[in-house]
């Protein structure tokens, strides 16, 4: 419980990061919409609580409007990407202590080259792994789907574990053997790797909940505030996974 008084402790981080990634959401959206808008007509409109629940009908009879919709997703996960490799060296540095916001945006340029070095050696620990699972999946789907969460959280765990040691700890930035060790660390700490393991899984569920109420408009109007208070939630427990992994690096230090 301890990890979850951390981010308890940082609303201020919560709420910047959740503030950041709306707008990174509303501004990737506008190019959508104006797609939607030309495909149905200028006489058409439709508003951001049924935006998705058009898409189906949209593709049927405007297909030319995929385009922009696989842009979307594709410059979602991108930016995504790039906006928590800007925020991580922040982030790990304020759930380890109370720090001043000009200190946790200098941790994040700091340590900024090391945390994307880290995270690609993390997709190549998790390429050869899933590549397996790739192969199950067409004989065995749900055993490929249970393997394939399992790699996920492992793998999640691991790149946590590796830019922590890196903004706490010291450990090198650029060394592919930083990621080793976080690896080999992330199994010798089976109870750290079982929490943020759940935490990772259940964080990955959330966008699979969000699309289906939204999709499924269950809530009318008010569906894309739910799916905003979703993202909210898989922030939290993004942040809370990121503090598991915090609070056994510092009992393991100061031990």
């Amino acid at each position: 419980m301890n990890a979850l008084r951390r981010v308890a402790s940082a609303p201020g981080l919560l709420l910047v990061l959740w503030l950041g990634q709306l707008a990174l959401a509303w501004q990737l959206a506008d190019g959508v919409r104006v797609a939607a808008g030309a495909g149905m007509g200028e006489h058409a409109w439709v508003d951001d609580g049924h935006l998705l629940a058009a898409i189906t009908e949209l593709l049927a009879f405007h297909p030319s409007v995929a385009g922009m919709f696989v842009h979307a997703a594709a410059s979602s996960a991108v930016l995504g990407a790039v906006f928590w490799a800007l925020a991580y060296g922040g982030v790990i540095r304020r759930l380890s202590e109370r720090v001043r916001a000009s200190e946790a945006v200098a941790a994040s340029v700091r340590y900024l080259p090391g945390v994307v070095v880290q995270s690609i050696y993390s997709w190549l620990l998790r390429a050869l792994p899933m590549a397996g699972v790739g192969a199950l999946a067409a004989k065995l789907p749900v055993l490929a789907v249970g393997l394939g969460l399992l790699v996920t959280a492992i793998a999640v765990v691991t790149a946590d574990l590796a830019r922590v040691e890196v903004v706490l700890h010291g450990s090198s930035r650029f060394s592919p053997m930083t990621a080793l060790r976080a690896l080999r660390g992330a199994f010798a700490r089976p109870r750290m790797l079982a929490g943020a393991g759940a935490l990772a899984v259940t964080q990955s569920l959330i966008p699979l909940l969000t699309f289906y109420v939204v999709l499924s408009d269950s809530a009318g109007e008010g569906s894309i505030w739910l799916a905003r208070g979703l993202g909210l939630v898989a922030l939290a427990l993004g942040l809370w996974r990121i503090a598991v992994i915090v609070e056994h690096v510092q009992a393991r230090n100061r031990g």
